[in-house]
């Protein structure tokens, strides 16, 4: 697989002229999971096209083409600054999924969910190498915590009964809380 290209460049490519569309398609083919921002793109793209094509001053044409320059400035500003904030948030899901994936002892780039992962090519499901001891303890084991003591609310009770918040023993839960001796 090829690397695909900057996002930022592709923008600049586009400004001075190069078609948009094209690149955007060479970057999903060359990496899907980018999909969905290059059709979020694309869609934008037709949006400022179909906005700049109703526009029609009623200036003569030097003022014409001025305005146009502004508006397609301003709009290449706006897609600027979205892309900006896609990259970001792309970026901070990509750290979500691998803290996940280092949590799990899965694959940092998909957690094993993708069949085609360039990484692990569909074999880093979790549990396919040891978890990352402090990701794991700091994601994986308070909700093992939780679902230990969920199982003995359940036993206890004989039925699901709602954790307690903060701590403390709910409303609902009058029974003293017993005391677990730890080791």
């Amino acid at each position: 697989m090829t690397a695909a290209p900057d996002l930022a460049d592709v923008l600049q490519q586009h400004l001075a002229g190069a078609p948009l569309d094209q690149t955007l398609a060479a970057i999903a083919h060359d990496d899907p999971r980018l999909q969905p921002l290059v059709q979020l793109l694309t869609e934008r793209q037709a949006q400022l096209e179909d906005d700049l094509a109703q526009s029609e001053p009623e200036e003569d044409e030097d003022d014409q083409r001025r305005i146009a320059d502004d508006q397609r400035r301003q709009a290449a500003m706006r897609l600027r600054k979205h892309v900006e904030a896609l990259e970001d948030e792309l970026a901070r899901l990509r750290r979500v999924i691998e803290s996940i994936g280092l949590a799990l002892g899965a694959c940092p780039a998909c957690v094993g969910l993708e069949g085609a992962c360039p990484v692990c090519h569909g074999g880093g499901h979790p549990g396919a190498v040891p978890p990352e001891q402090t990701t794991f303890d700091r994601l994986v084991l308070p909700a093992v915590r939780a679902q230990v003591h969920a199982r003995a609310r359940t036993e206890r009770y004989g039925h699901d009964v709602p954790p307690a918040h903060n701590g403390r023993a709910s409303g609902r839960d009058h029974q003293p809380k017993r005391r677990e001796e730890r080791p």
